[in-house]
């Protein structure tokens, strides 16, 4: 089979200035070339577009107001709800504090001692109820210590309550076997 030349060509039609028939082609590698290249000779499109113009009515108004959303033989229009842009507050006069000026607080589990804890495990700021196999909470809770690493042990489902609202939650996670899955809930 000898090679050929690929060739496609790709309508344009947006009343931009390059309207028309683009003609995209590669030739073989064995292909001897041109000096001069190849001239390809452009038509003007016969196809004007023409600016379609649609002014809402107070139900479709209403519509998109409520819906955020309205359909028009035109087109779909939909929009977002934010707040309206407004000028920037006062510059602030106060050192910066990355967390906002709230000290972050912590439960480091590698400070706790290791072995066996009540279930719930109950710290100031966290109660975390660990369950087994079978969803049903176990005896008690475990503090493992793994080569340099310490923490609590999760089992199969470990459900962890905040003791009081936070306004994000780190968790540093490490498995040893299959994935993990971690779901969040607000109150």
């Amino acid at each position: 089979m000898t090679p050929t030349f690929q060739v496609a060509a790709v309508s344009r039609i947006d009343g931009a200035g390059a309207e028309g028939i683009h003609l995209l082609w590669t030739a073989p590698g064995a292909a001897g070339y041109s000096v001069k290249g190849l001239d390809i000779q452009r038509r003007e499109s016969r196809h004007r577009s023409r600016a379609i113009c649609h002014t809402l009515s107070a139900a479709e108004l209403a519509e998109l107001h409520t819906a955020l959303r309205v359909s028009l033989p035109i087109a779909a229009i939909a929009v977002s709800r934010s707040p309206c842009p407004g000028p920037p507050g006062a510059v602030p006069d106060q050192p910066f504090h990355p967390d906002g000026g709230k000290a972050r607080r912590c439960v480091d589990y590698g400070e706790q001692r290791v072995g066996d804890h009540p279930n719930p495990h109950t710290t100031r700021l966290v109660d975390c109820i660990v369950s087994g196999a079978f969803g049903v909470p176990g005896a008690h809770t475990e503090i493992r210590m793994v080569g340099e690493l310490t923490g609590l042990h999760c089992s199969r489902h470990t459900e962890v309550r905040l003791t009081a609202p936070a306004e994000a939650v780190q968790m540093n996670l490490v498995c040893f076997a299959s994935g993990v899955r971690v779901e969040a809930r607000e109150a």
